[in-house]
């Protein structure tokens, strides 16, 4: 960015408005998600003389536009990082990059990446919408409505040995996500249906009548979260608490509006104690309703995501060419993996080590730095913690596991993973890729990455 990032050939800005990105407030914004766009939101101005934007953040239990400059300005930033980046690596004007004035080198001019921030069009998402060279591509950050982020429990259990409280997680049905008012309690019983995996509730139960106004225990299977739900809820379950299937948690997507009844999940390790406890005795829970009904996680606060949105721009042009922006739509999701890798490429530090876990949306739903996420499984070298290949693609009927894009996506992207990892042993970690000579490994990945779009 040789005029900086607050100026558009000669004119100067003082908001969150430059050559390579424009950010407004489109809390709204009500369009929906690749809805009309309407840049007429307040843009964040400078806070003191020198162009310094220093806002405080709020936290996720203060209403979120209280905390909009903060909230702009990191998404400028982030975004104006990534492009700064990549541009290094390739991702230039003739290449077809997101710029209002292009210096004199070639490609079209005319777009820079209309960021909306806070949109209120949605929830528990992202999105970025990439025309040809020359038209504005738009990225839309929403808050995030996630119970693992709740200073208070979501769930407890009651009675026994394994009296306390548990990290559930509620779902994200869009539609047929349910949230109770007020404490809901009840017996846990395990679904049984005809058909292996006998407990995952993907065929009708064949202990309906006990079932009946319990809360069902399911485990994770080979057919869709919402699926499961509303098998449970035809035989009269008043909840469904669902076990993952491998470790660390999961937060279920999916859509359906003929779930009627709540529906939560919880990890491995703690769904198959209470499975093994509920096989002796009676285990009773209560689930308890997220406070104030929403949770304000800010998207544009989590650096995976902004640069994963942006990231879609980047493989869409590169990849198609600037002038076809349709290159990458297939179910193979290449597109999807490559976002992923493109942002967390971006956030490997020295101190980080390739068998750790890596997960993509943590800040977003609540997680620490080194969780789970909101993929299948977390990035990482160790095959205990991410075991995926293509094969298990196969294996998956239906892409119950391996959702067509993301899942399929995080494949790729974690084989992307495995590569850097391989070439940072070998060749060494710089942490400097602004500047690097390029001889590190996840420069010479990075590289290679950008080379290959």
């Amino acid at each position: 960015s040789p005029s900086g990032w607050h100026t558009i050939n000669a004119t100067n800005y003082t908001t969150t408005r430059g050559n390579n990105v424009r950010v407004y407030d489109a809390s709204g914004d009500t369009t929906g998600p690749f809805g009309a766009n309407n840049t007429n939101g307040p843009q964040t101005n400078q806070s003191s003389p020198g162009l310094v934007f220093d806002y405080a953040y709020g936290g996720p239990y203060v209403a979120a536009d209280s905390y909009m400059d903060a909230s702009q300005t990191n998404l400028f930033y982030m975004s104006n990082v990534v492009h700064d980046i990549y541009y290094l690596y390739g991702f230039d004007e003739a290449s077809g990059n997101f710029q209002e004035f292009n210096f004199g080198n070639g490609g079209t001019q005319g777009d820079s990446v209309d960021a909306d921030c806070q949109d209120g069009s949605g929830t528990n998402n992202a999105n970025f919408a990439t025309p040809t060279d020359g038209n504005n591509p738009r990225m839309q950050m929403y808050l995030w409505d996630v119970g693992a982020y709740n200073p208070n429990p979501i769930m407890s259990i009651d009675n026994g040995a394994l009296a306390g409280d548990y990290p559930a997680l509620n779902n994200n049905f869009a539609p047929g996500k349910v949230d109770i008012a007020s404490n809901l309690s009840g017996e846990l019983v395990l679904y049984q249906d005809a058909i292996p995996d006998n407990t995952d509730a993907c065929e009708v139960a064949v202990n309906g009548a006990a079932l009946n106004g319990k809360i069902a225990v399911v485990r994770r299977g080979s057919c869709n979260f919402t699926a499961k739900v509303i098998n449970a809820q035809n035989v009269g379950a008043i909840a469904v608490l669902v076990v993952n299937n491998q470790a660390g948690d999961i937060t279920m997507g999916g859509g359906d509006a003929g779930v009627s009844i709540p529906a939560y999940s919880i990890n491995q390790a703690d769904g198959e104690n209470i499975i093994t406890e509920m096989q002796s005795n009676t285990v009773n829970i209560t689930f308890y309703p997220e406070p104030g009904g929403f949770v304000n996680i800010d998207g544009s606060f989590d650096n995976g995501i902004v640069s994963h949105e942006y990231g879609h721009g980047i493989n869409i042009r590169l990849v198609g060419g600037r002038n076809n922006s349709g290159c990458v739509n297939a179910n193979e999701s290449m597109g999807e993996g490559w976002a992923d890798y493109i942002g967390k490429i971006l956030q490997l530090r020295e101190i980080d080590n390739g068998i750790a876990f890596s997960g993509v949306g943590t800040f977003a739903v609540g997680q620490a730095p080194d969780g789970v996420g909101i993929r299948p499984a977390p990035y990482s070298g160790d095959l205990n913690n991410n075991p995926m290949d293509y094969q298990m693609l196969l294996n998956d009927t239906g892409n119950a596991t391996f959702t067509i894009p993301h899942g399929v996506g995080s494949v790729w992207a974690g084989m992307l993973w495995d590569l850097t990892w391989d070439l940072i042993a070998i060749h060494g970690f710089d942490p400097d890729i602004y500047n690097s000579n390029g001889t590190a490994g996840n420069v010479i990945a990075l590289n290679l990455v950008v080379e290959g779009f």
